[in-house]
């Protein structure tokens, strides 16, 4: 599990927030299917926003695993954490 610490925050939020959008959509997707009593187009532009966020948010989870990992790319690492080697590089 890689946590989130002062130089790997920005990165994280990039992979959560998406990810926890989705989850949420696709629950009141699930609730809205419910409440109606048949799936309708308001629950398929919701799911379907709900599997869009799933889409973008999984690959960002690379992204913070590369930042926790080397450090790298530079601009998602706050200044003040930038001439730290990532994980990888400390042994």
């Amino acid at each position: 599990r890689i946590k989130p610490t002062a130089r790997t925050y920005l990165a994280f939020l990039l992979w959560a927030v998406p990810m926890f959008g989705a989850i949420g959509l696709i629950g009141l997707a699930i609730l809205t299917g419910a409440a109606f009593g048949k799936p309708n187009m308001a629950t398929a532009i919701i799911g379907g926003s709900g599997i869009v966020l799933l889409c973008v948010g999984f690959p960002c989870t690379l992204v913070h695993f590369v930042v926790a990992a080397i450090n790298r790319p530079q601009f998602l690492v706050p200044p003040k954490f930038r001439d730290q080697r990532g994980w990888l590089f400390r042994r």
